[in-house]
């Protein structure tokens, strides 16, 4: 997810639930739940496309170890 993320040149709402929603959850099957958590270390917060926002681009591809 962190290559496809890195690509988003304009870091809005749409642009991440494209990558998040359509290349992810939808085509690889993984809940946003395993993802949140995976990331932020709990599985409950706000939604993952909203934290993304507030973190922005550099903080959250930081998230992404590797």
């Amino acid at each position: 997810m962190k290559h496809e993320l890195e690509k988003i040149e304009i870091w809005d709402q749409k642009n991440l639930e494209v990558v998040i929603l359509d290349t992810y959850i939808r085509t690889k099957r993984i809940s946003f739940k395993d993802v949140y958590t995976a990331l932020i270390g709990t599985d409950k917060g706000l939604p993952l496309v909203d934290t993304f926002l507030i973190l922005g681009k550099e903080r959250t591809l930081a998230l992404f170890h590797g």
